[in-house]
């Protein structure tokens, strides 16, 4: 028990755990499917995964500098574990990482994910756990889609996640992981164009509901 109590102690001094407010947090498997009623959206409590998500910034994750390959990044393996278990992260942190990360900060704050770690999957809202914005609002989960655009339905192809911080008629400022390989705040143009060619733009902003 002395030593559990040890390591314990550690991992708090580790994590930079601080006394805080226990939230139930139920794992998303048992909604899937379920059909969910929007009461109304949780913009009030936007706080609560923006805080989770802060809290990881502050501390050390980056992919390369702070554990050089063959390593892992522990703290990006959790993320994958904590939003989807079944996923079998093949590429180690070397995989893109932000969807994983952003569902981390819902659940462990005590919202509903997505149980999916690719962007795509807060695209396509399948269990309407999101609401659907008309734009940028504090908190928001926005999602970004990169070329090809050909298909409507985004089956296949890359994209991004995070949290918006602030935005103007041109771009938005998230709060996301895998962002130069690291947790950071980066502005994104709304739409990025080479030449004539669209490479990239916002197509969802997001915000969890309360049922």
């Amino acid at each position: 028990m002395d030593d559990f109590r040890k390591i314990a102690k550690f991992i708090q001094i580790i994590e930079g755990w601080k006394p805080g407010t226990i939230r139930p947090n139920a794992p998303p498997a048992p909604l899937i499917g379920a059909t969910l009623s929007v009461a109304s959206s949780a913009a009030s409590a936007t706080q609560d995964w923006m805080t989770i998500a802060r809290r990881e910034a502050a501390l050390p994750v980056r992919e390369r500098s702070q554990w050089p390959d063959p390593g892992e990044n522990p703290r990006i393996l959790n993320y994958f574990e904590v939003c989807a278990p079944w996923f079998e992260v093949a590429g180690g942190d070397e995989v893109d990482w932000c969807a994983a990360f952003g569902n981390y900060c819902l659940v462990t704050s005590g919202h509903i994910g997505t149980d999916h770690p690719g962007a795509r999957s807060f695209s396509r809202n399948k269990k309407n756990q999101f609401l659907v914005l008309k734009g940028p609002k504090p908190g928001a989960i926005a999602v970004r889609r990169y070329a090809p655009f050909a298909d409507p339905s985004w089956a296949t192809g890359n994209g991004h996640v995070g949290f918006v911080v602030s935005w103007t008629n041109t771009a938005v400022t998230l709060l996301g992981g895998n962002q130069g390989n690291t947790i950071c705040e980066r502005t994104f143009p709304l739409i990025e164009m080479n030449g004539a060619t669209k490479e990239s733009e916002f197509v969802r902003f997001l915000m969890p509901v309360i049922v």
